[in-house]
């Protein structure tokens, strides 16, 4: 009996460890960014180290680490976000200024990976479109109403993205 005991505390505290580590807020650590989650497939609007807003995202269907052109995986680590432009595709589209020049040094190619709105012929799907990564690369919103909620903060406070 005291062996199942000991079985079941364990259990629960690896059920509940996720939880805790999820309680602290990602903004927390920067002033002013977008900060994107790969792991919990989330996008947060970072504002003086607080969350101003939080998303649920698709990525790439490749994964992460992009290295090469072509991979359909979606980047890691800093970038500037260039100026939101319409886009006929996704509404609303946000480059990401992926390939660094020191990851070209080191051989990394690719490029056009941004954040941006579902496929215009998904847009009905709402938030079911960050259920599955179906990405080329990029970071998807659910729905453009988010897209567009991006763009303006990205306007309005011309962050970079950290994409972890």
């Amino acid at each position: 009996m005291i062996a199942s005991a000991a079985l079941l505390e364990t259990v629960a505290s690896l059920l509940l460890a996720p939880a805790l580590f999820a309680s602290e807020d990602p903004c927390s650590r920067y002033d002013t960014a977008v900060v994107v989650d790969v792991h919990v497939r989330s996008l947060w609007l970072c504002e003086l180290g607080a969350t101003q807003a939080h998303y649920p995202v698709a990525l790439g269907r490749g994964g992460t680490g992009k290295r090469t052109a072509g991979d359909r995986k979606t980047p890691l680590g800093w970038y500037a976000l260039g100026e939101p432009r319409l886009s006929d595709r996704f509404g609303v589209f946000i480059p990401i200024s992926y390939p660094t020049l020191d990851q070209r040094k080191r051989g990394f190619t690719g490029g056009e990976i941004g954040i941006h709105g579902p496929q215009r012929r998904f847009e009905w799907a709402g938030s079911w479109n960050t259920h599955v990564d179906w990405t080329d690369g990029c970071i998807a919103l659910g729905t453009l109403d988010e897209a567009i909620e991006v763009a303006i903060f990205v306007l309005e406070h011309a962050p970079t993205v950290f994409i972890r």
